[in-house]
């Protein structure tokens, strides 16, 4: 390989998936990175992948085909690799072989459906950036009355504030109506096309119209479709 092709250290790890970028450059200050049998002193280093690269004695090689899978995640799942409450993870509905993988673009533990995983870094950047625009849809069943205005304001944009930072956040949905009053009450079905994955977007938009998210699922992430696919099953496409 040419010098040209050379890279840092941590980013030739997290593409191997191994872990993360910030993960490997902790892994490296701990000295538990090794490149030819010598511990690595300093994050800036780069290697081609001809090296013998090791962390923590496990040799490491860079992923040349990427993979991606389809989990039907149920609600009460984190994704997260560890839960500091103890609460169960995506990662426990997989096998050990499977435990490394990247979930792109996270569902909170209360929203299910469709969640893709890779074992490339880079297929779960190009995913989730916002400049893709990939689309993303979901079945939202909602309580209250629904108003009118809430289909054509969220695709001009609906600035709410963030309880955080104060400051107004913009967001742009494709909202339609799925099914209507399902059962006694108001409950109906809202379908939101989304495209730039912001965090909690449905709820924050539903909680701006006064109404009340009862079940979020996710069925579709660009091309790939949750069908019926049963809860916490999953399978390489």
């Amino acid at each position: 390989m040419t010098e040209q092709k050379k890279e840092r250290l941590a980013k030739f790890i997290a593409a191997s998936g191994h872990c993360s970028r910030r993960k490997a450059e902790e892994l490296i200050a701990q000295g538990l990175v090794t490149i030819n049998g010598r511990t690595v002193e300093g994050p800036v280093t780069l290697v081609d992948g001809s090296e013998d690269i090791e962390v923590d004695g496990k040799k490491i090689e860079k992923i040349i085909h990427s993979r991606i899978w389809i989990l039907n995640k149920p609600m009460g799942y984190v994704c997260t690799t560890s839960d500091e409450k103890g609460r169960p993870t995506i990662y426990d509905l997989l096998p050990p072989a499977l435990k490394n993988l990247h979930y792109i673009g996270r569902l909170d533990m209360n929203s299910e459906g469709l969640l893709l995983l890779t074992n490339s870094p880079e297929v779960k950047l190009f995913y989730e950036h916002p400049s893709n625009k990939i689309p993303r849809e979901y079945l939202v069943r909602i309580f209250g009355e629904i108003p009118n205005k809430i289909f054509t304001q969220s695709k001009k944009g609906i600035a709410i504030k963030d309880r955080e930072t104060g400051k107004n956040m913009v967001y742009h949905a494709d909202i339609e109506l799925h099914k209507a009053n399902e059962g006694t009450g108001k409950n109906n079905w809202l379908k939101f096309t989304l495209r730039e994955g912001k965090n909690r977007e449905i709820r924050r938009i539903c909680e701006h119209y006064g109404l009340q998210v009862s079940k979020l699922r996710r069925t579709s992430f660009g091309e790939f479709r949750l069908g019926s696919l049963e809860h916490g099953k999953f399978f390489e496409v």
